[in-house]
């Protein structure tokens, strides 16, 4: 089809562990080891970051017990993992959200309607426990307005089925990664 990915970061959102599974995984990255027979994913739990000090900090800010910031920490194992340039693929839209509202239930909007005609978003909204309010209070909002407004849905694409949004597997980096983690 030949889409071109996009990667939006959020370098100026706050790292958040306790709300945002997706968030917490990017200190305490899981390593997939394998899938046990019971279906079940084997991680081990690599601690990046002290979250102690990292939480409620912008992403910008949080630094790795290595030295090493966040952000290009996880750019660098990215290009690792994938042999990919992340400068291609991702674009740090802080301003941007910024400057359509300050919190997300001010900018969400507006981020759903680039998915009416410009893009696709390839994402799931499974109302977890964790991230049940977000998408009740946030994300139906925005999308039964846009509704509302254009008379048609944002064009999102699920990624996953429900069983296999919960999977470890997902979130975690593959067993290579490891021994990059700390150089």
């Amino acid at each position: 089809m030949k889409l071109k990915p996009l990667i939006l970061e959020y370098y100026e959102d706050k790292f958040v562990s306790a709300e945002n599974r997706s968030k917490r995984a990017l200190c305490k990255m899981p390593i997939y080891q394998y899938t046990g027979l019971d279906g079940r994913d084997m991680v081990e739990y690599e601690t990046v970051c002290d979250f102690n000090i990292s939480t409620g900090k912008k992403f910008k800010e949080v630094v790795c017990l290595n030295g090493e910031q966040l952000i290009p920490f996880h750019h660098r194992l990215f290009r690792i993992g994938t042999g990919l340039n992340p400068k291609t693929y991702s674009f740090d839209a802080s301003h941007w959200f910024k400057s359509v509202g300050k919190n997300a239930g001010e900018y969400y909007e507006h981020l759903l309607a680039l998915f009416i005609r410009d893009g696709i978003l390839f994402e799931n909204f499974i109302p977890l426990r964790s991230e049940s309010a977000f998408t009740k209070k946030i994300v139906l909002p925005a999308f039964e307005k846009l509704i509302s407004t254009y008379g048609v849905k944002p064009l999102i694409i699920r990624l996953l089925s429900d069983n296999e949004e919960m999977r470890r597997f997902w979130d975690a980096y593959p067993r290579k990664i490891k021994k990059h983690i700390w150089t």
